[in-house]
């Protein structure tokens, strides 16, 4: 059990990181010599939070590899999304190549696609790799249970 003590201090840390996510993504928008790259939906069930950690690392990386995400929520059991998403995981990258779903394979596209972030060496394209392992692994699924246990809100599985 969390003391009072302990759940407003991870509330307040929570607002603090939220509001460094914001202003790194609004620090990326005025970088004006960044070459735009191709603009794609980002799809998320109606009601999901677009400040959540999934649709959040998809616009940030989004941001640094040159992507315009626009996040659209959507109805999960609408026909046309069901064919875009058979699999329903989401959030849904819809592009003009297909539709890709999960954090892990939208930012690896971008990062593919815009040649930037996944590294130029065997060694350091490893390394990329191994830290996505551990976001997935260990990072979001404690955001997660910190995220329900303070806001009691659901986060994306990644």
């Amino acid at each position: 059990m969390v003391s009072k003590e302990e759940h407003d201090a991870l509330a307040a840390e929570n607002k603090k990181l939220k509001y460094r996510i914001k202003h790194l993504l609004r620090a990326l928008d005025g970088d004006s010599g960044a070459a735009r790259g191709p603009s794609c939906s980002l799809s998320i069930p109606a009601g999901e939070s677009a400040t959540s950690l999934a649709v959040l690392q998809c616009l940030f990386v989004g941001k640094l590899t040159g992507f315009n995400l626009k996040v659209t929520e959507v109805d999960t059991e609408a026909k046309e999304v069901k064919t875009k998403n058979p699999l329903g995981k989401y959030p849904l990258l819809e592009t003009k190549d297909g539709c890709l779903a999960g954090v892990v394979p939208i930012v690896k596209y971008m990062a593919r696609v815009s040649k930037k972030l996944l590294g130029d060496t065997p060694q350091t394209q490893a390394k990329v790799d191994q830290w996505i392992n551990w976001n997935s692994s260990t990072l979001a699924p404690l955001v997660g249970q910190v995220s329900r246990g303070i806001f009691g809100q659901e986060d994306a599985q990644i």
